[in-house]
This record gives structure tokens, C-alpha cells and sequence, in this order.
């Protein structure tokens, strides 16, 4: 599958499936303290997409998310994050928008940086 096909993947994910993005990041954000584990099916491609949009509402550089996401090539990755920006306003605001309350967030936020 070309970086192409990956990349409008992922968009759909982002743009057609919404609630469930936002109910795994809800999981994570809602999750006991400790450790997360985040998997899907194969383990890549919507667990890569999930982890970038946590990633990014944490503050990680989209420089740094794109290239520890080896699954694709990283322009593939800094594509996604900038069509989520662009159409969305930001994770954040496509996250609030999805259904992730602003307390989640917040939890998240705190969950990843300490």
C-alpha cells in the first residue's frame, strides 16, 4: 500500500469515524493511573493515528510524532496531523468535537506529561 493510500486512510478515520478516535482517547484519559496499553487489530494504523493525536495534544513537536511512527513514512504522519489541523482547527478542537470532554483532556494531558 503506497503512503498515499495510508494517508486517505487514516483520513477517513479521522474524518468518518470520529467517535471512535474519541472513545480510545477516552479510554486512555478515563484509564486508572499506571500504564496503557493501546492496540488495535494489526497494531499500526489506527493505534499509530490514536498515539499521534495524543502525542500531538501533549505538546510532542509533530517532527518527533512522524518520525517515531516507523510504520509509514513520516511525511505520511505530518500530512494526517496537518489535515487535522487545517479542517479541525487542532487536535484539541477535533477531539472536543468528537465527543472528549474538556476534563478528559485535561487528564490526558496530565496522564503524558506528568
Amino acid at each position: 500500500m503506497s503512503d498515499l493510500d495510508l494517508f486517505e486512510m487514516y483520513r477517513i478515520l479521522i474524518d468518518d469515524y470520529n467517535a471512535r478516535v474519541a472513545s480510545a482517547v477516552i479510554a486512555i484519559a478515563d484509564a486508572p493511573p499506571g500504564a496503557v496499553v493501546v492496540n488495535c487489530h494489526a497494531g499500526k494504523d489506527r493505534t499509530g493515528v490514536v498515539i499521534a493525536l495524543t502525542l500531538d495534544l501533549a505538546g510532542v513537536p509533530q517532527d518527533l510524532i512522524a518520525t517515531d511512527y516507523s510504520d509509514v513514512d513520516a511525511a505520511t504522519m505530518l500530512r494526517l496531523l496537518s489535515h487535522v489541523r487545517k479542517r479541525y482547527g487542532g487536535t484539541r478542537q477535533y477531539l472536543l468535537n468528537s465527543g472528549v470532554t474538556t476534563e478528559q483532556l485535561k487528564a490526558l494531558t496530565s496522564r503524558l506529561t506528568g
